[in-house]
């Protein structure tokens, strides 16, 4: 339960199988408005959130940033998440790229540093976030968007478990067996987009779960989610949305609950398909490579 004393959250943790521990409720920050980021950011750290999740591929970095260090929060506090771009998976151009990130961030590490999508040369990407591991630029490496075939092959070539799996998980796609997958391994299972980018407010069953409860809609997905273990990152840019979904811990769903939302799985996806992602993309990525090194000799 989430315990709120002087108006101050003490967020619910969860250890990882490294033995460090996380924000079981991060806030995200992709597609965020450009020129809002540092000061949503901001915002959500004094509103009570200590995980924030961002990655390369969002362009955002040196905003988010920005916000964390206009907050008045000391860094030690704070979980800080970013990823890798699918694009620079060779070893060398992952060390390059997180070390890049850090200098966007304006950080000296980050505390969990994830593969963005499984696609070529996983194996070195991976073998190089090890690598950072060990020379303290991040604390923890995980992976994005992996189902258990990808796990299968990690295992199989690295050295270090991801303590992360951060996935697509909504009422619409609950990802049950990946899910149950992922804690046999001892990896935390983290939803993206858990409110399907706004559809589950149009979901009627959780309307009604949430006027059952006298809550919101945001609060009975994710007080769902984190009831089962899940941890979550949400995103909003209103402030008063950031403290309902800080309060959703405080739902816990009866079983009548919990049989509707199970209910409601029809493998409805917001996102790419990671399996068909790399078929989809690698035409493009010595494109994407391309075009960044241009912009960045500008």
């Amino acid at each position: 339960m989430l315990d709120k004393r002087k108006g101050v959250y003490f967020m619910r943790e969860i250890q990882l199988n490294d033995g460090i521990s996380m924000p079981m409720l991060g806030f995200g920050t992709s597609e965020l408005p450009q020129n809002e980021v540092s000061s949503v950011v901001r915002n959500a750290i004094e509103c009570g959130y200590r995980l924030i999740d961002t990655a390369a591929g969002y362009d955002n970095e040196q905003m988010v940033g920005e916000g964390i260090r206009q907050s008045s929060i000391a860094r030690s506090e704070l979980f800080i998440t970013t990823k890798l771009k699918f694009w620079w998976h060779g070893y060398e151009d992952a060390m390059r790229e997180c070390k890049d990130s850090l200098k966007r961030l304006g950080l000296d590490y980050v505390d969990l540093y994830l593969i963005h999508w499984p696609v070529e040369r996983n194996d070195e990407a991976w073998h190089a976030m090890e690598a950072l591991q060990k020379d303290g630029l991040v604390r923890s490496i995980g992976v994005c968007n992996h189902h258990t075939q990808h796990l299968d092959a990690l295992f199989d070539y690295g050295e270090v478990r991801p303590v992360i799996n951060q996935v697509e998980i909504s009422p619409r796609l609950q990802q049950a067996a990946l899910r149950e997958e992922c804690a046999k391994r001892n990896i935390v299972a983290q939803a993206w987009s858990p409110l399907m980018a706004g559809e589950a407010f149009a979901i009627p069953q959780l309307q009604t779960i949430a006027d059952k409860h006298g809550i919101t809609v945001s609060q009975v997905v994710l007080g769902w989610l984190l009831s089962n273990d899940v941890s979550v990152i949400a995103r909003t840019r209103n402030p008063k949305h950031m403290q309902e979904n800080l309060d959703a811990f405080s739902y816990v769903p009866d079983a009548e609950d919990a049989a509707l939302i199970a209910s409601l799985e029809t493998g409805r996806r917001i996102g790419p398909h990671p399996d068909t992602f790399p078929q989809v993309v690698l035409p493009h990525i010595n494109n994407l490579r391309q075009k960044e090194i241009e912009t960045s000799c500008e």
